[in-house]
């Protein structure tokens, strides 16, 4: 099956570090890819020139097995291409609606259409499992609902691959279930899914695929059986 997303023999240096070292990783449609690894491995790296937000030092990215160059994470949006973070991006001072269609709000003859926001709000979080008002200040919500938030911010654009950062971090189970889910359901619509996590059981829960980094090297990319 051809790839949606492709990276080929990627290495990331900084100054005289290398924190990526020729790492291939292919995300297929309709599959959940997790990377796994400790602290300092190169997980958080690899996703940010995935999504645009780095570029490699060498190496590439194929998208649909044709090179690209993303010029940063708006373009590579624009692509299909996004990712939830696991720092919270919100602003505060806004309610949740307004933080979901910052930068994308709906107009209708010219002025912004709230009504249609708001709806569009409710629904993306009832879909999340957050029952939360769409007219709510962020700076009122706990860390988990920004979270979500969050989440629901990136999944309301159209959308090929989905990275996901440590997602469940501040997620209580229940929250999680919900996200795994969407995961889910991401899957059978026919998106790749990277999925980037600490805790294995999550990752034998919803993976199909698994690859281990250590020290920026790639150890082995398996089946999750």
């Amino acid at each position: 099956m051809k790839a949606v997303l492709r990276a080929d023999h990627v290495s990331k240096s900084f100054g005289p570090i290398e924190v990526l070292s020729d790492i291939s990783l292919a995300l297929q449609p309709g599959e959940v890819h997790a990377v796994i690894g400790e602290n300092g491995a190169g997980k958080s790296t690899l996703m940010r020139i995935l999504s645009g937000h780095l570029p490699p030092t060498k190496g590439g990215l194929f998208l649909d097995e044709e090179p690209v160059t993303f010029s940063g994470p708006v373009e590579a949006e624009h692509r299909g291409i996004v990712l939830v973070h696991q720092e919270i991006l919100l602003a505060e001072d806004l309610t949740v609606a307004q933080n979901l269609f910052l930068g994308r709000e709906v107009r209708r003859g010219g002025l912004m259409d709230d009504r249609a926001m708001r709806a569009r709000t409710v629904t993306a979080l009832d879909e999340l499992g957050a029952h939360l008002s769409p007219d709510t200040e962020v700076r009122r919500l706990s860390i988990a609902d920004r979270q979500l938030v969050q989440i629901a911010r990136a999944l309301l654009v159209p959308h090929r691959v989905v990275v996901f950062d440590e997602p469940t971090a501040v997620l209580t189970p229940v929250e999680a279930e919900s996200l795994f889910a969407v995961i889910r359901r991401l899957k059978a619509q026919g998106a790749a899914v990277l999925y980037i996590s600490h805790r294995l059981n999550e990752v034998k829960a919803i993976a199909d695929r698994v690859t281990v980094l250590r020290d920026g090297r790639l150890v082995a990319t398996r089946d999750i059986e």
